[in-house]
């Protein structure tokens, strides 16, 4: 990490013109160059990506058209860089992935086709503008409960063997209890055992699992 000191940072051309000092924040850490953009500049366009009101509103909805096509995984979490070049090239990296990677980034080509169908332009002196998308797949029922993980089905057990707890006003004791789960991908049942009684519950989410696609931009920046 950098940090720039504002005071006394001059540029050899400053100086010359009389311009004065250099903001830190228009300072590059890796090249000591002098921004394209200015630190003013990318604060607002910061605040704009956090509003939803960015530049990358086409390309996160290509992302998440690709997505949305039956050669993306069915379930699963990307993360996509897109960097959007002035001569118009169009560069596709899948930065994470949470399962089936291999099958996120066969999705590059058709972000690039739909990037194409609406074009971003590149403003000012940046060479391009880079783009991070995040998109994710579920299965979700009509009334919006979601599926739990392969991992999460099954049977579950989970129990508290009691006990006393004094302090200086009252004793509690907690007596000894148990519950006994089960746990399907639309259905769940469960028993609950305690010096009090027996309790049971059940119950199945209604309808079919549809699978649900959405995707946010989570950074923007000019290069």
């Amino acid at each position: 990490m950098f940090v720039y000191e504002a005071s006394g940072l001059r540029s050899a051309a400053g100086e010359a013109s009389g311009y004065g000092e250099v903001a830190a924040s228009d300072v590059t850490a890796s090249t000591g160059r002098v921004s394209s953009t200015g630190g003013v500049v990318k604060g607002l366009e910061s605040a704009d990506v956090e509003r939803g009101l960015g530049r990358g509103g086409p390309v996160r909805t290509a992302v998440e058209l690709a997505a949305r096509g039956s050669e993306a995984p069915m379930v699963g979490i990307a993360t996509f860089a897109v960097v959007l070049f002035h001569d118009g090239r169009v560069d596709v990296d899948v930065v994470s992935a949470t399962r089936d990677r291999a099958e996120w980034e066969r999705l590059a080509p058709t972000i690039r086709a739909e990037i194409a169908k609406r074009p971003v332009r590149v403003a000012g002196r940046a060479r391009a503008l880079r783009v991070v998308v995040r998109v994710e797949a579920s299965g979700q029922f009509p009334g919006g409960a979601r599926p739990p993980p392969t991992n999460g089905t099954g049977f579950a057990a989970r129990g508290s063997l009691g006990g006393v707890m004094e302090s200086k006003d009252q004793i509690d004791i907690k007596l000894p209890s148990a519950l006994l789960s089960y746990r399907t991908r639309k259905c769940e049942a469960a028993l609950g055992l305690s010096a009090s009684g027996v309790g049971f519950g059940a119950g199945c989410a209604v309808g079919a699992t549809q699978r649900v696609v959405s995707a946010r931009v989570v950074e923007e920046g000019r290069l």
